[in-house]
């Protein structure tokens, strides 16, 4: 298992960060360079982006009320705020996260008073400026047990140590856990197949006075190599019937119902009207359907190999 996750780390990498100069800056969709075959069908396929890292800064900007978007072009991060100080979703690249600490800082908040850093799952795109941030605040990291795995793995590679700095492990996340930083509380469900241990996370983010159950996937690019197929299948069925969803945001800006670069166009000129993001059961259900029958599909093409 680890080991075809090794090679998805690196499929997952060559899909972030390849093309062919950085004067060529972000592609979408079909532009991009080697976009996989079972992304472009997805619902996202028209909309995923890639591009070197040059071209990956973004300024940051205030989501939800108590949510911050402080992540990269093509590679998300969120800062969420809460009562006992700051809490972040993934950590975006080794070499871009003093960028995500500007983010941080420029969205107001010091990064020193960062107290977890919750990463999603362990390609080198979400984990790798975790150790950065731990550095700079003290804060926790968390992975599941079965991504502190393949996060240790790479650490030990001499040539992965520029992606991976040494993280030693600490808070393992659990199935089910709850995570409570002072008036939010933080939901992990285990649903692997993007990675061995990918980790969907439930928090309520807030917007004029009301709360919203957001979910945000572990893990949802469809370059899964052909064993991981069914476990993928299980937690995408499983995102659904844990359900009812108001919000769902994606750890990639396009990895989601409504690509976040519309819901930033949108926030400036909603007035008094509904929050973009908040999309409800019907849509967020359609999605995940959408998703499984590029799932179902795949798994015809290219099945399990038989044990």
């Amino acid at each position: 298992m680890k080991k075809s996750h090794t090679a998805l780390a690196a499929v997952a990498c060559l899909l972030a960060v390849s093309v062919p100069s950085a004067q060529e800056g972000i592609q979408r969709g079909a532009a991009q360079t080697n976009q996989n075959k079972w992304n472009a069908k997805g619902p996202w396929g028209k909309t995923e982006r890639s591009g070197p890292l040059e071209a990956q800064r973004k300024d940051p900007f205030k989501l939800f009320d108590n949510v911050y978007y402080v992540g990269l072009q093509t590679v998300s991060a969120y800062l969420v705020t809460t009562s006992a100080g700051p809490v972040l979703i993934d950590s975006g690249y080794a070499p871009t996260a003093d960028w995500l600490v500007d983010s941080v800082r420029k969205a107001g908040f010091d990064p020193a008073t960062i107290k977890y850093v919750f990463v999603t799952h362990a390609h080198l795109d979400h984990a790798g400026g975790a150790a950065r941030i731990k550095q700079l605040s003290g804060a926790r990291v968390a992975l599941s047990a079965e991504d502190w795995d393949v996060v240790e793995k790479q650490q030990a590679n001499p040539q992965q140590q520029q992606n991976f700095p040494k993280l030693p492990r600490d808070l393992v996340l659990k199935d089910g856990e709850a995570v409570t930083v002072g008036d939010t509380t933080f939901t992990f469900y285990l649903t692997p197949g993007h990675t061995p241990g990918a980790m969907s996370v439930e928090f309520q983010a807030k917007d004029r006075g009301r709360s919203y159950r957001v979910i945000e996937p572990g893990g949802l690019g469809l370059q899964y190599a052909p064993e991981f197929g069914p476990a993928f299948k299980k937690s995408i069925e499983r995102l659904k019937q844990l359900g009812p969803w108001d919000v769902a945001i994606g750890n990639h800006p396009f990895l989601a119902p409504k690509d976040l670069a519309e819901i930033e166009a949108e926030l400036p000129r909603r007035g008094q009207g509904p929050h973009p993001a908040v999309l409800g059961r019907a849509r967020i259900d359609r999605f995940f359907d959408d998703v499984l029958g590029i799932v179902n599909e795949k798994l015809v093409v290219e099945p399990p190999p038989s044990r």
